[in-house]
């Protein structure tokens, strides 16, 4: 799920979540939420 969709089934934006914030490899870490 992207983070557009994910926000969007929030139905709000986290300004910069710790399960948000991306790995240097540039994906994202993986979530508790999965």
């Amino acid at each position: 799920m992207t983070h557009a969709v994910r926000t969007r089934a929030l139905g709000r934006a986290p300004p910069a979540a710790p399960a948000e914030r991306r790995t240097p490899n540039g994906r994202r870490a993986p979530t508790p939420r999965a």
